[in-house]
């Protein structure tokens, strides 16, 4: 009798199960660290996947190709490709994990899209010590981090859009990733600046008693490197080397 009072009188009829509007759950942040060099660049959405463990893959039998490049070349058929980089738990991928994400959109040189993450690891409680004074990530950065099965799905669909990986020292990052479960095709041209400066490197004037490090590099072609080993900075500055280092195979032979 009251619902058709309400009805008949105009008063709100009382809202039954069926008809209350679903709750909406609150969105996760997902803790980034961006360098202030690339705060204007836009952030890649991630789509949170469900909590799992990590795929069941074999990825110690991942063989990866990388391509090296010798003069002449003309560098702008290259100027199109994403840049990785990850930081770890330890130096070695069979008991390490990722702590942190980055791969870093360039087109023509130019980085358009930065998908990164911090990434909680699933069997290590904290942060080793070690670790921690490398990459500068610690317990407190991680409190509220999403693993990284939860990022992987969104992170797939990212790097497949690709046809050109670079990275410094590549196969460490890619190790890390293909055993967190991400899926590297053959069809693609993977790119190591490391492997490509020591190559071309060899015999020009270059202070080899520096290391080929990411550091020593960028100094060498007078690349600002800021926020060292946080990933997105990383990526950034190995991108700027890759194209450094095409310029320089261009300009000099």
């Amino acid at each position: 009798m009251a619902g058709l009072f309400k009805r008949l009188f105009g008063g709100k009829a009382e809202e039954t199960e069926e008809h209350r509007p679903p709750e909406q759950k609150p969105k996760r942040i997902i803790p980034r660290r961006v360098p202030e060099i690339l705060a204007s660049v836009p952030l890649a959405e991630i789509d949170l996947a469900p909590r799992s463990d990590y795929p069941n893959t074999c990825w110690l039998d991942l063989k990866l190709r990388t391509a090296t490049f010798s003069p002449p070349i003309v560098p702008d058929e290259y100027g199109n490709f994403i840049a990785v980089d990850v930081e770890t738990t330890g130096l070695d991928p069979v008991p390490g994990e990722v702590l942190e994400v980055a791969a870093l959109r360039f087109e023509h040189f130019r980085p358009v899209e930065l998908f990164t993450a911090l990434t909680k690891p699933l069997h290590f409680p904290t942060v080793p010590v070690a670790a921690s004074e490398v990459n500068g990530i610690t317990n407190e950065d991680l409190a509220e981090a999403i693993t990284f099965v939860e990022l992987l799905p969104s992170l797939q669909d990212f790097i497949d859009n690709s046809k050109i990986i670079v990275g410094h020292n590549l196969p460490f990052d890619v190790q890390f990733l293909f055993k967190s479960g991400v899926i590297f095709v053959q069809e693609r041209l993977y790119v190591d600046t490391l492997e490509n400066a020591k190559k071309y490197l060899k015999g020009r004037k270059y202070d080899r008693s520096k290391g080929y490090n990411l550091a020593a590099l960028c100094d060498h072609y007078g690349i600002e490197l800021t926020d060292a080993h946080c990933a997105a900075a990383d990526c950034l500055a190995a991108g700027e080397l890759y194209r450094s280092l095409l310029c320089d195979m261009a300009d000099n032979g």
